[in-house]
């Protein structure tokens, strides 16, 4: 029986046609979701991008509950003003990547609650096209890697634009592997780019996504995980129940299906409101 609902926001929730279900869900979402709370059942949102861009969407739909933001380093609930858990990258080991990343000409950003850094040497290309996903200024420091003596990063994103990018960016990343927790995802907003998503050892949408589970004191096997790409898996996994949206990702959609008959379900596209048809498919609205 489901008891809560763990989904990623970007591509399930939120797509990419402005004033349709960008940047907000479209009116039929919003409404499922007033349903679900209706039947006592929670939602936590759960996203790799940054925590504060989701805060606006947490507080319109309600749900009062801890969510999940940057690849789960931060579980928070924004309507409370409540902060459960943050989960800080250490200064040295993130000026190194910022190094790297910045010597290899890799566009490099770190994230802490409130704010996105990038270096004056970055590409302003890539830097717009994320202002338009955060619908926030990103802010350009003189030196990325001085500034992280000032801040308290949760999160260092790398952007890559080509497939050739992102190879050349897992070597450099190679030294990093076992001292970080480091994901790949997409954005429907920017098509084909990739995203490195990296966070603390030990820390993930699935470390958190269990422990908010526990806090609502629901056991994961009665839990039903929504996504659209494969790194949502990383959560999705651990969950009894599971459902992809859309054809972004055909490994996702078989995987979603080794949870069994009745426990899975391949939905239609953030466009075609996906997520209502999960939601009604599993008879919680």
């Amino acid at each position: 029986m489901i008891k809560a609902v763990i989904t990623d926001v970007d591509g399930v929730i939120i797509g990419d046609k402005k004033g349709f279900n960008f940047p907000n869900p479209t009116p039929q979402v919003m409404e499922v979701f007033k349903t679900l709370q209706r039947n006592s059942i929670p939602l936590v949102f759960c996203t790799g991008k940054a925590s504060y861009v989701i805060e606006d969407l947490i507080k319109d739909s309600g749900f009062n509950n801890p969510h999940i933001g940057d690849g789960g380093t931060f579980i928070f609930n924004p309507i409370t003003n409540t902060v459960v858990r943050k989960h800080l990258l250490e200064k040295d080991l993130v000026k190194e990547i910022v190094k790297a990343c910045i010597e290899n000409n890799m566009h490099v950003s770190v994230n802490t609650t409130t704010d996105t850094f990038v270096d004056q040497s970055h590409n302003t290309e890539i830097t717009e096209r994320r202002k338009g996903v955060l619908e926030k200024d990103l802010i350009v420091t003189p030196s990325l890697e001085a500034h992280i003596d000032n801040i308290e990063v949760i999160k260092v994103l790398v952007t890559l634009k080509t497939e050739e990018d992102v190879k050349e960016a897992k070597k450099i990343l190679e030294p990093f592997n076992n001292r970080v927790h480091l994901m790949w995802t997409h954005h429907p907003m920017t098509g084909t780019w990739s995203y490195a998503v990296i966070t603390k050892q030990g820390i993930s949408k699935l470390t958190a996504s269990k422990e908010v589970a526990s806090i609502l004191g629901v056991d994961m096997q009665d839990v039903l995980g929504i996504g659209d790409t494969l790194g949502d898996w990383i959560f999705m996994k651990d969950c009894g129940y599971a459902a992809s949206v859309g054809d972004r990702s055909p490994e996702l959609q078989e995987n979603v299906k080794t949870k069994g008959e009745g426990n899975f379900f391949v939905a239609p596209s953030v466009d075609e409101n996906g997520m209502v048809a999960i939601l009604k498919k599993f008879d919680l609205v």
